[in-house]
């Protein structure tokens, strides 16, 4: 245990709180909304990185990054403005005891799966070496973090044909840069080579923490 798991143990006590308070339905819809939009930003991360990296000369990196976060938010924000609309026009009365604990289990949840999405973003960012070292050594942040591509690889039901987590975002890291590959200056070459490098390295923390993707 480190100061990362002090972190993370203070991270619950704010979702805990707002649990509480907000009750039941609300956080229900907010830890669907997570669901949702983990499942769907994996699911559509590949095609989104693709489409942008074909017209702009950005790092599939960066726009996969971007991409997670964007098509997470859109489901995520919209299961909560579903779940405000919906307590306020069903005038739902709190239930007491009752809906306060609900709404704290679901909000320790929602909080749960926060970090663990941040946690996996980091995977993304060059972060320094002594702080990886420090996330590795963490007792509860390998857990958090794996509980992504989990929510993920445990609900193919609903997406049965799709890749596994590890196989989309390689698809999406290693995107075809069609103004990258046409270019033959010297700096473009070496960005080319320098952002492969960086590519390479992330894939292979995906394989180490996640597996190589392989479902068979």
């Amino acid at each position: 245990m480190n100061w990362v798991d002090i972190i993370i143990i203070a991270g619950f006590i704010p979702g805990i709180y707002f649990g509480l308070k907000k009750g039941f339905v609300r956080e229900v819809m907010g830890v669907m909304g997570f669901i949702l939009g983990i499942i769907i930003a994996i699911n559509y991360v590949d095609w989104a990185t693709a489409k942008v990296t074909s017209h702009a000369q950005i790092s599939t990196q960066v726009v996969s990054f971007l991409s997670f976060i964007f098509l997470f938010l859109i489901v995520f924000l919209s299961f909560k403005i579903l779940g405000y609309i919906f307590y306020k026009i069903a005038s739902l009365q709190p239930l007491g005891k009752l809906d306060q604990l609900g709404g704290g289990m679901f909000g320790f949840l929602q909080s749960w799966f926060a970090m663990g999405f941040v946690l996996f973003l980091l995977m993304f960012l060059p972060i320094g070496v002594s702080f990886n070292r420090s996330l590795d050594n963490s007792f509860f942040a390998p857990i958090l973090r794996a509980s992504i591509p989990l929510v993920y690889e445990e609900s193919t039901v609903i997406h049965p044909d799709s890749d596994s987590m590890v196989a989309k975002l390689k698809k999406a890291l290693l995107a075809k840069r069609s103004k990258w590959a046409g270019s033959t200056s010297e700096f473009s070459e070496e960005a080319m080579a320098a952002s492969d490098q960086k590519l390479h390295k992330l894939i292979d923390r995906l394989e180490k923490y996640f597996g190589t993707g392989d479902r068979n």
